[in-house]
Parts: C-alpha cells; structure tokens; sequence
C-alpha cells in the first residue's frame, strides 16, 4: 500500500485497491492503522505519505526493491 502512495502521491481506498488486488474492507483497515501512527494523511483527494515519514518509507521500499533507486 505504501508503494502505491508514493507512486501514486495521492491515492484513494479504490486506487490502491485496484493496484494491490486486495478488497476495500482490508486496504481501509491498513491505511486508518497507518493513519493513527502518522505514516499516512488524509485529505479531500486522497492519502498521502507524511512529510516526516517519506524519507523512511522511501528506504523501506528501497531497501526490500519494490521501487527503483534514483542514480545521483
């Protein structure tokens, strides 16, 4: 889910739902749980990572290959 995000930079429950093909019931479960901790924001358009969280979410992601790493 927090891959999609990223890529996504805003997504909604049916975006990531759509990407992940996991049921809506599961993706709220996860992203309220996120949300709670402060990974994760809510907005109008969708959820968002944290500003205070991105760097650390990115090198999670990074870490296990599940996005490409930027060359410097």
């Amino acid at each position: 889910m927090l891959r999609t995000i990223m890529q996504m930079d805003i997504a909604t429950v049916e975006h990531i739902s759509r990407c992940t093909d996991l049921p809506a019931h599961t993706v709220a479960d996860a992203l309220r749980s996120l949300e709670r901790i402060g990974v994760i924001t809510s907005g109008a358009e969708g959820y968002q990572v944290t500003l205070k969280w991105w760097l650390e979410v990115y090198r999670l992601l990074a870490r296990r290959n599940l996005i490409v790493r930027e060359k410097p």
